[in-house]
């Protein structure tokens, strides 16, 4: 199912084609947008512009492409064509059958990470507290998995006994009074 364009009547991202050898993205009328600029976006994305120019101004099929007086201008993520070559693949139908097993798989994991552990955002700033907290996270789901029955039971009662400071289960006292 391919996407919308973001902007009705216009020629989406996926209209366009992009040459490697040439570092240049092609439009559909067939106009050649060159490489303008890298720059990194807001989210720390590095990302290349490529601009067709004033060349558009008189094409015919302008009305689709853009109002700008600068020309079309296209913007093309490190990795962008990784996503592309996933969209093909996902066209095939054993590749869906495949990926359709692997949702079943995967997704109840990360449910169960935020309606379980309570994961529903991270409570660290900044981008390496934030993937210590999720490696910590995932060592807990993997430590629960790999608990059998009885020692989930041994956990929870400890658990219990620790909820906070003031009632602390001896074996934790004594580990934090060694730690200090």
């Amino acid at each position: 199912m391919a996407k919308r364009s973001s902007r009705p009547g216009k020629f989406a991202k996926r209209d366009f084609r992009y040459d490697p050898a040439r570092d240049a993205s092609r439009c559909p009328p067939g106009r050649e947008l060159t490489f303008a600029y890298q720059q990194r976006a807001a989210r720390g994305r590095d990302y290349r512009e490529y601009w067709a120019g004033r060349q558009c101004a008189e094409g015919p099929l302008r009305q689709h492409c853009t109002d700008s007086a600068r020309g079309r201008s296209r913007k093309r993520y490190d990795g962008e064509e990784l996503r592309g070559r996933m969209a093909e693949l996902l066209r095939h139908p054993l590749a869906r059958a495949r990926y359709r097993r692997r949702k079943a798989i995967v997704e109840p994991c990360f449910a169960k990470l935020r309606e379980r552990q309570g994961l529903k955002r991270f409570h660290r700033r900044g981008l390496k507290a934030g993937r210590v907290e999720l490696a910590l996270h995932c060592i807990a789901f993997n430590l629960k998995r790999a608990a059998g029955g009885p020692f989930r039971a041994v956990i929870f009662v400890l658990m219990l006994r620790c909820p906070g400071r003031r009632r602390q289960a001896p074996f934790f006292r004594r580990a934090a009074r060694h730690a200090a």
